[in-house]
């Protein structure tokens, strides 16, 4: 596991019999886990893009605060930003983790006919 603090402490880990819970280097959970390796900051430079254009919007307006955005906004940003993450920034973040051979085929795991999260949802 990692060592996010919703998995606890190892100290405060109950006794299994059957699983054996080793915690991850704080340094190489980039190198196994894709998210980590790029989809993450992929997402949050589109995020940021976004935001930076709305509030440059707003300030041609003549807007008091324009750096403010709803909930929902923001959620509508995310939404967009992965629709529109390309299923080759997938597959490369796959490629630099641990987890595949080097040059494997990795399937796309974003589907440009998929509209919401991957599950088809308008």
């Amino acid at each position: 596991m990692d060592k996010c603090e919703a998995h606890g402490k190892p100290d405060t880990l109950p006794e299994l019999d059957n699983v054996e819970i080793e915690f991850l280097l704080k340094y190489a959970i980039s190198k196994i886990q894709p998210l980590e390796a790029g989809i993450i900051a992929a997402m949050k430079r589109q995020y940021r893009k976004r935001h930076i254009d709305n509030s440059m919007s707003l300030l041609d307006c003549d807007a008091k605060h324009i750096y403010n955005a709803s909930q929902l906004q923001g959620t509508m940003w995310m939404r967009a930003v992965w629709n529109e993450l390309s299923s080759d920034s997938t597959k490369n973040c796959w490629q630099h983790t641990y987890i595949l051979e080097k040059h494997s085929d990795v399937e796309p795991l974003i589907n440009p006919s998929w509209n919401t999260y991957g599950r088809g949802i308008s």
